[in-house]
C-alpha cells in the first residue's frame, strides 16, 4: 500500500484540479476497502474460496459474537500500520485541499460538504458511490464486500460495514440515510444534490455532478 503514499504531496503542496483531489480521494477509498478485506481474512475461514457458499460453525460464533473478533482484529499489528497510513492520507488530503482554497482552487466535493454541511461520515458515503460511477472495479469491489456478486451497487449496509467500526457505530450512524437528513434527496432531482435513493441502492443525484 506505500505506493498510494507517493506522490500525494507534491512540489506544489496543494491540488490544481478536482481530478487531482479525486484521485487521491479513490486512493484513500481504496485503502480503505483494503483494511476491510484484510480484516475479514483473518476471521475463521476467511481464505477460504468456498465461504460464500455453506454457514461453518466457525462464521455462527463470529456472529454471535462480533466484539469479541473485533477485538482481536485490532490487536493485529498489519491491520494497525494500514488504519495509520488511511489516518496520514486523510491528513495530507485535508493539508492540501486547505492549500488550494487558500489559493482560490474550488475542490468540487469540499464545496458540496461546505454547502449542505455534510458529516465525514456523509462526504465519504457520496465518495463511495462516486467512485462506483467513476471506476468500473468498484463494481467487482462491492460485489467482493458485499459477498454476492449481484450485488455490485453501493448499498446502505456497503456503506456502514465500509466506514464504522463497531455495531454501535453502524446504528448510530444509520440515522445519515434517512430522508430528511442532508445526505439524502428523497425527492429526485428535486434539490439537485445528496444521494438518490433507487431501491436497496444508491446513485449520486445526476443534478449533484
Amino acid at each position: 500500500m506505500a505506493e498510494f503514499q507517493a506522490g500525494l504531496i507534491d512540489s506544489k503542496g496543494h491540488y490544481s484540479s478536482n481530478e487531482e483531489h479525486l484521485l487521491d480521494e479513490l486512493k484513500r477509498l481504496d485503502l480503505i476497502i483494503g483494511l476491510k478485506v484484510a480484516s475479514s481474512r483473518l476471521r475463521p475461514g476467511g481464505e477460504d474460496p468456498y465461504k460464500a457458499l455453506y454457514i461453518s460453525d466457525e462464521d455462527v460464533c463470529s456472529l454471535l459474537d462480533p466484539v469479541a473478533g473485533s477485538r482481536h482484529q485490532k490487536d493485529d499489528p498489519s491491520l494497525r500500520a494500514l488504519a495509520d497510513e488511511i489516518a496520514l492520507m486523510e491528513e495530507q488530503i485535508e493539508e492540501k485541499s486547505s492549500r488550494s482554497l487558500e489559493r482560490g482552487i474550488k475542490l468540487n466535493l469540499s464545496r458540496l460538504a461546505e454547502t449542505f454541511r455534510l458529516s465525514r461520515f456523509e462526504r465519504d458515503a457520496v465518495l463511495i458511490c462516486a467512485a462506483f460511477e467513476l471506476d468500473t472495479r468498484y463494481e467487482r469491489l462491492y460485489a467482493y464486500l458485499q459477498d454476492d456478486l449481484t450485488r455490485k451497487y453501493p448499498s446502505p449496509g456497503l456503506i456502514l460495514n465500509l466506514l464504522c467500526d463497531s455495531p454501535e457505530d453502524k446504528v448510530a450512524f444509520r440515522k445519515h440515510f434517512l430522508s430528511d437528513r442532508p445526505l439524502i434527496d428523497s425527492r429526485p432531482h428535486s434539490r439537485g444534490h445528496g444521494l438518490w435513493w433507487a431501491g436497496p441502492v444508491y446513485v449520486i443525484d445526476p443534478q449533484a455532478k
